[in-house]
C-alpha cells in the first residue's frame, strides 16, 4: 500500500461506537411517535429492530440520521387510514403535537397493527434497488412531503421526525442547551451519553504523531464538539467538517447560481475539504468509514486526488456479513473493526520516539 500524508476518519460507528445512541435513536422514533405523540394503542416489545435499522443503513443514501430516520417513519404512516395532518398555522411544535395526538386515536388502528403491516426490511431492499435515500423510501410507499409533513421544515414548527430525534439523542438538559427551549416529549437522559470510543485515544495520539488527522462527519457541529470534548480527543484532529459545513457549502452553491446539489456523502465534498484544511499542496489520503457512502465518498474523491478507501465494520462479528459489500463498491482496505487502522502499513516514519504504530 502506498504512504499517505493524511487519515480523515468518519464519526459514528469508526471514532465511536452508536449503537446505543444514533442507531438506537432511529429504532426508537417510530415508536415514540406512534405510542407517545399519536397516542395510539401500544405494543408489546420493539416496532424496530437494530437489523432493520442496518437494513436501511445498508441501502444508501442515508448518511443523514434524520432522514434514515423519516424513511423508517414513513413505511409506517402509509398504513394509516388517513392522511398525517398539515402543521397548524400557529403554535409551533408543541400545538402540532397536540393535533397529532387527536388526531392518532381516530384512525381506529394499534400499533401492532401497523407493524403487521410493515416489511422494513422488503422496503429497504427496494430502497437500494432504486439508487438508496429519503426520496426512494417516499416513492415505494406511495408518500410525498404533503402526505408526510412531519419530515419537513424546522424542529421548532414541523419537523417532528427530527424534533423526537434529537430529544432522545440529547437528553432534555442538552436539547435546551442546544436549541434554546424545552423538550416537550422526552424526559429521559440523552443516549448521547452511552457512547464510547471505538478506537483507542493511545492509538490515536500514535497516529497523529506519523500524519495529520481530519474528521468528515454528517453528525451537526455541536454534537461532533460534545462527542470529542467528552472522550478528550478534540486536540488530536486537526480539522473537522461537520453537517453545517456541508450546509453552508451547498448554500453557497445555490447562491452562485449553481445547481441545487447535496454535497452529504457519497458526494466527495466533505473529504475533499477536510484534506485541504490540513495539507498543503498535492497530499494521498485515506478515508475510513464504517457504511458503503463512506466508501463511495472516498472512491469519488480519488477522482480529483489519490485517496483509499477503508472500509470498516463496527464489530468483529460484522465482518464476514460486509466483506463482500465493502469489495463491491470499491473498498481499498477492508477491516473487522475500526482499531485495526493502527497495524496498516500506510503510514510514514512514527513522529516522538519513533515508536513503531502497530
Amino acid at each position: 500500500m502506498p504512504t499517505i500524508d493524511a487519515l480523515i476518519f468518519d464519526m459514528d460507528g469508526v471514532l465511536m461506537d452508536v449503537s446505543g445512541s444514533y442507531r438506537e435513536v432511529i429504532r426508537r422514533v417510530p415508536q415514540v411517535f406512534l405510542e407517545q405523540v399519536c397516542r395510539l394503542a401500544p405494543m408489546e416489545g420493539e416496532l424496530v429492530s437494530p437489523e432493520e435499522v442496518d437494513a436501511f443503513k445498508r441501502a444508501g443514501g442515508f448518511n443523514n440520521d434524520w432522514e434514515c430516520t423519516a424513511a423508517v417513519g414513513a413505511a409506517f404512516a402509509a398504513h394509516f387510514p388517513q392522511p398525517l395532518p398539515p402543521p397548524p398555522a400557529s403554535g409551533g411544535m408543541a400545538s402540532y403535537l397536540k393535533a397529532l395526538g387527536k388526531w392518532g386515536p381516530k384512525q381506529g388502528v394499534a400499533v401492532d397493527e401497523l407493524a403487521g403491516q410493515t416489511d422494513l426490511t422488503g422496503l429497504a431492499e427496494q430502497v437500494a434497488a432504486a439508487g438508496g435515500g429519503l426520496a426512494s423510501a417516499l416513492e415505494a410507499v406511495g408518500l410525498d412531503e404533503e402526505r408526510f409533513p412531519i419530515a419537513s421544515g424546522s424542529l421548532v414548527e414541523s419537523n417532528v421526525i427530527v424534533r423526537l430525534f434529537q430529544e432522545i439523542y440529547l437528553g432534555p438538559e442538552l436539547f435546551e442547551a442546544t436549541y434554546g427551549e424545552a423538550a416537550l416529549v422526552v424526559a429521559e437522559p440523552g443516549l448521547i451519553e452511552h457512547e464510547e470510543l471505538l478506537i483507542g485515544r493511545d492509538v490515536l495520539e500514535r497516529l497523529a504523531a506519523r500524519v495529520p488527522l481530519a474528521i468528515a462527519t454528517g453528525r451537526p457541529r455541536a454534537e461532533a464538539a460534545h462527542a470529542l470534548s467528552r472522550h478528550d480527543i478534540a486536540g488530536l484532529f486537526a480539522a473537522v467538517v461537520d453537517h453545517e459545513d456541508v450546509r453552508e457549502a451547498e448554500a453557497a452553491e445555490r447562491a452562485g447560481g449553481g445547481e441545487p446539489v447535496r454535497l452529504g456523502k457519497p458526494h466527495p465534498w466533505s473529504l475533499l475539504e477536510a484534506l485541504r484544511r490540513i495539507t498543503d499542496g498535492p497530499a494521498r489520503a485515506a478515508y475510513i468509514g464504517d457504511t458503503f457512502d463512506d466508501v463511495r465518498a472516498a472512491k469519488a474523491a480519488d477522482a480529483t486526488t489519490p485517496f483509499l478507501a477503508i472500509g470498516t465494520a463496527r464489530r468483529p462479528e460484522e465482518f464476514k456479513r460486509t466483506l463482500a459489500a465493502f469489495r463491491e463498491v470499491g473498498a481499498d482496505i477492508i477491516l473487522g473493526h475500526p482499531n485495526g487502522i493502527q497495524y496498516l502499513d500506510i503510514f510514514g516514519p512514527a513522529g516522538g520516539d519513533g515508536e513503531d504504530a502497530g
